[in-house]
């Protein structure tokens, strides 16, 4: 299943497509030689269920949550993180860019 947003982003790196874990680094350094950028120039988005957000940050990277797939009363691996970025938005993503 494709997300919304991708149509507007030239390189998605997903972990079950790369044979990588998240929060192991080398899926953020294959998407930065994809796209050939520093990690200052990215944003990583994600729930920050699997401690990913945290290496994205100490990479370099502006590490976003997606809030939007917090829902309250369900079983999840994360909330709401205040030190990062919350977006409850998918679209809200590409203000940023």
């Amino acid at each position: 299943m494709r997300h919304i947003l991708y149509p507007y982003f030239d390189v998605a790196c997903l972990s079950f497509d790369e044979g990588v874990q998240k929060p192991d680094n080398e899926i953020f350094y294959r998407c930065m030689r994809r796209l050939n950028v520093s990690a200052e120039e990215c944003i990583y988005v994600g729930d920050g269920g699997s401690y990913e957000l945290e290496t994205a940050r100490a990479l370099g990277m502006h590490a976003v949550q997606a809030a939007w797939y917090l829902k309250e009363n369900t079983k999840q691996p994360t909330t709401f993180m205040p030190e990062f970025e919350p977006k409850k938005r998918p679209l809200e993503i590409l203000k940023m860019v």
